[in-house]
């Protein structure tokens, strides 16, 4: 057995007893509606079968359509592709072909061109059609200070483009070191991960907390461990008036 063969045997276990249970997970968030919870749990197992099929020879289509599949996600994810249930039901089938393709690529050596160009002139389709407007994209970060406090209120719906999340970081950057700072997500309903990372730095030079997390955003919060690091608040009083000294 060649090396390569005991690669691709670990990964086709991989993919039947890891992979698609977390894909499946995923699935069945965004059937819920809770598409930025599941795009999070999805791009997991994606990422990591489009950089194990790209060494496996004979599997690289596999790994440039999961590609293509993992960056419609992140489209839809980001409000660049429309949230709707028809796109989110592309977003699903398209996955779904991701492991179809690495089935068909086991048997025959090669993906059924069919279903790939089918699956792709769908995402392309989705992709046309005009996204959601987010109206509170151009004031997406409201600053209130109070006694030596800072309050970062966050009212963008969706915090995962680049620019909206250095509106944040910008915010952060320019409060003096050491202040005691509460970041509320009142206006939130999704915010991915690449937030949390461009945050966490900043933990070892502000006093960071969080507050108004809701189900999308308590949930990537919670998954990828930035609780150990951030203190949540159950809301914007408690934290003022647990900072403030009395007189």
């Amino acid at each position: 057995m060649s090396e390569n063969d005991g690669l691709l045997d670990e990964f086709l276990s991989e993919v039947n007893d890891k992979y698609y249970p977390q894909v499946m997970e995923g699935l069945a968030q965004l059937y819920q509606g809770r598409t930025g919870e599941a795009v999070e749990t999805l791009s997991r197992p994606l990422h990591t079968i489009k950089g194990v099929t790209g060494f496996i020879p004979g599997f690289e289509p596999a790994s440039l359509f999961t590609h293509e599949v993992e960056s419609f996600l992140k489209k839809l994810q980001s409000g660049e592709v429309a949230d709707t249930p028809d796109n989110c039901a592309v977003a699903a089938q398209a996955v779904t072909s991701v492991f179809n393709v690495i089935d068909q690529i086991k048997q025959t050596g090669q993906p059924l061109e069919s279903e790939t160009e089918s699956t792709r002139a769908a995402l392309h389709e989705a992709q046309k059609k005009p996204p959601k407007l987010d109206m509170s994209q151009d004031q997406s970060v409201e600053v209130l200070d109070h006694k030596g406090l800072r309050v970062i209120r966050l009212r963008a719906l969706r915090l995962h483009l680049a620019a909206q999340r250095q509106a944040v970081i910008e915010v952060l950057a320019a409060t003096p070191p050491g202040a005691a700072v509460l970041l509320d997500f009142s206006g939130v309903v999704s915010a991915g991960s690449a937030l949390w990372e461009d945050i966490l730095p900043l933990a070892d030079i502000l006093c960071l907390a969080v507050t108004g997390l809701d189900h999308e955003c308590r949930g990537v919060f919670h998954t990828w461990g930035f609780d150990r690091y951030l203190t949540q608040w159950p809301s914007e009083s408690a934290f003022l008036a647990s900072r403030t000294e009395s007189p």
